[in-house]
């Protein structure tokens, strides 16, 4: 990092958390580091992090392959991943539904039969609205129709649109 004057590091999972749990050395602080982008950096070693290596800024993300639905932390808030719109839910239509948190069941209302969406600070599965046909929106699947078809929820805030299922759960702060 040093001898090429990296400004931008690429971390993954618990790498961070190995490297505060090294010796300290004093050449720690001898980069021109001051971005940290990557996901799974867990809120109580953020700043640890940070200020041990002389790291201003941490973006953490997160996103799957697969997936229709991604978050992005470019605000620096510790222990977040990012954000979903409240302002234009329509323009990135990715939000949270509740979740039977011992079955991975998602609740719906008894009476509509649509899916129950999280206020801020409850805990659900996010989910982003599958738009057939979009590259960005839609969700082509896997080889497995059967495992395909795990991964699509149905009618969610209407009946008949569609959503992918990410598989896990997250809380919204406001």
């Amino acid at each position: 990092m040093v001898f090429f004057s990296l400004r931008a590091v690429q971390y993954v999972g618990e790498t961070c958390r190995y490297l505060l749990h090294q010796p300290v050395r004093k050449e720690e602080k001898e980069h021109k580091v001051r971005l940290a982008t990557g996901n799974g950096l867990r809120k109580e070693v953020w700043e640890d992090f940070m200020k041990r290596f002389g790291v201003s800024q941490v973006v953490e993300f997160y996103g799957a392959t697969e997936s229709n639905a991604n978050l992005c932390n470019c605000e620096n808030k510790v222990g977040a991943i990012g954000f979903g719109t409240m302002i234009i839910p329509s323009a990135y239509p990715v939000f949270l539904v509740k979740t039977d948190l011992e079955t991975g069941e998602v609740l719906r209302d008894p009476k509509t039969g649509l899916c129950q969406v999280c206020e801020p600070g409850e805990v659900g599965q996010m989910v982003g609205y599958v738009k057939v046909n979009s590259a960005v929106r839609g969700f082509a699947g896997y080889i497995n129709r059967k495992e395909s078809s795990k991964k699509v929820l149905r009618n969610v805030k209407k009946h008949g649109d569609m959503a992918f299922l990410s598989g896990d759960w997250q809380c919204i702060y406001v």
